[in-house]
C-alpha cells in the first residue's frame, strides 16, 4: 500500500473524520497531517509516546478524545 496514491481523492470524504496517530507511529505524523489537510471537516489528534495503535498505547487518552469528538455530534 505504500505506493498507492489516494491524496487527490481525500477531498471526496464528506463525513466528519477523526484522525488519530502516535508520535512513535511508523506511519509518521507527516502522513496524518496530509490526511488532515485534505479531508474536509476532519480533526487530528497526535498521541505522545504512542505507536500506530494509539487506542492501545494511550487507551485512556484515546477514549477521552474519541468521546469528546463523538459528543460534538450529539
Amino acid at each position: 500500500m505504500k505506493d498507492f496514491e489516494y491524496t487527490d481523492r481525500l477531498c471526496q470524504i464528506t463525513q466528519p473524520t477523526l484522525i488519530c496517530s502516535g508520535t512513535r507511529d511508523i506511519c509518521t505524523p507527516v502522513v496524518a497531517a496530509s490526511l488532515y489537510e485534505h479531508i474536509p471537516n476532519s480533526q487530528w489528534h497526535l498521541f505522545r509516546h504512542a505507536r500506530h495503535m494509539c487506542f492501545v498505547d494511550a487507551h485512556e487518552a484515546y477514549c477521552k478524545v474519541l468521546n469528546s469528538w463523538l459528543n460534538h455530534f450529539d
